[in-house]
Order: C-alpha cells, then structure tokens, then sequence
C-alpha cells in the first residue's frame, strides 16, 4: 500500500490474531521492544546518552500536548466515575495538530531526509491512538502500543537508530510515562481491559519491561520481592520504570 496513507486495523477477529505473531509486523515490533529494552540494562533515569536533536524534538512534542491538559477546561463530571469529556476537545486539537506536529519532528536536524515526509499520514495513524479513545475516554496496553508503533515507525524509516534507543526510553518514553500519568489523572480515563492482579497497572506494560531491563545487575542488589517495601519503592521510583509503576499503584489504587 501507499506508505503515505492511514494505517487501518487489520486484526478484526480470533483467526487474524492467531495468525499476527507470523507476520512481518508483529516480528518487527517485538524486535524493536526488545532492543529497546534490551539498551537500558543496568541503567538508571538520568544517566548520561546522546539525545539527538529529533529526541528533543518527540520530548518538546509530548511537552506541547501535555500543556495543552492545563489550558482545556474541564467539564462537569455529572457523577460519573470515569472519563471527562473534556478528553475528547484535548484529543481533537491532537488530530487537528498532529501532522504539523510530526513535520516538526522529522525535518529536526542537520541529517533529516525530504523522504521520512512521506511517512507522515501513516505515523498520525499511530499517534493518534496513543494518549487513549476519545469515544470511550480509556486507556490502555493497546494505545501504550501505538506509542511504540509510532516510535517503531521512527526508527524504520532511518529517523532514529540504535544509537537513540537509551536516549528514546529513559527521556522520550519517560516523559511519555508522565504525560500519560498527568491525562489519567486530569480527564479520569477508565482503565481498557484491565487485569486486576494478572496485570498490577490499570493502564501500562512497558515500563515494566523497560524497568525490569534497567534493574539487570542494578547496584543496590534489587530483586523483584523488594517491591512491597513501599520504603525502598519511594526511594527507587525516580530511578527505576518499575518501581515507578509500583508507587503509581500504591498511591493511585487505594
């Protein structure tokens, strides 16, 4: 197909699903997670990578959207537990935006390429589906995997590389994590398909992966029990994906 065009849902039932794990996309995709992951082993948040100027870019781009959550009122919740439609104005101004948005990100830099242009439509495809549904004002593992398309999308077509993927977990996709943190938080999103106990966060998986990487061969001898010592989770939750996504449970899910 046009690689300028939507990118269109293409797993419509159990027979395609079944089927997914075979294909190129799912392949390049766990690929790309797993080198991701695989780049922040024994690393902390804030330890020292090259940030390129396109990884400045995605952060200023996730810092615009974040700001836009203080400038849209909300609206009265008229007792509903979850999702302010509000959300649905904020995610409006994403699909009005998103094309100049991503323009922004792949002309940064002395060595960007006229012909990463050509992506831009399939990549709002991705973008578009990363901060939650608008219809239904939720969120969950599956637009946390837009996320990773969308940055997958990056990488394929040469706008980012190998040499970027510390700096595209521990500052781009951290600041991601905080975005999403601050949605959830300001428009009541309502957890998409949650686990319970098989799954301790409503609303990610990643961070887990990513966090779990970084604690390979972590210095202060972390193992993974040490998450109910909600002293040791505080004094690690700005070091460690991981740990972050405990303290979120333990002070969001009481």
């Amino acid at each position: 197909r046009n690689c300028n065009s939507m990118a269109v849902k293409r797993i419509l039932n159990q027979g395609d699903l079944l089927q997914f794990p075979e294909t190129d996309a799912y392949k390049s995709i766990t690929a790309f997670l797993h080198l991701a992951a695989d780049s922040v082993k024994g690393k902390k948040i804030g330890a020292p990578c090259t940030v390129q100027p396109r990884m400045h870019a995605l952060v200023e781009m996730l810092s615009h959207v974040d700001r836009w959550a203080d400038e849209i009122p909300l609206e009265d919740q008229c007792n509903q537990r979850f999702g302010n439609k509000a959300f649905r104005t904020w995610h409006q101004r994403l699909e009005d935006q998103s094309e100049d948005l991503i323009t922004k990100i792949l002309t940064t830099g002395d060595d960007a390429e006229a012909k990463w242009l050509e992506h831009v439509t399939e990549c709002r495809s991705y973008l578009h589906d990363s901060f939650g549904n608008a219809v239904r004002i939720d969120y969950g593992t599956g637009h946390e995997l837009h996320f990773a398309c969308f940055l997958l999308c990056l990488f394929m077509m040469g706008a980012s590389t190998k040499d970027d993927l510390v700096a595209l977990v521990l500052v781009v996709w951290q600041k991601y994590m905080t975005t999403m943190r601050k949605l959830q938080k300001v428009y009541s999103h309502e957890p998409a398909g949650s686990r319970g106990v098989y799954g301790l966060d409503d609303y990610h998986h990643l961070p887990f992966l990513f966090g779990a990487a970084q604690l390979v061969g972590n210095p202060e001898g972390l193992r993974p029990r040490d998450i109910m010592q909600e002293d040791l989770v505080e004094r690690h939750a700005d070091e460690y994906m991981y740990f972050a996504c405990i303290r979120w449970i333990q002070t969001e899910k009481r």
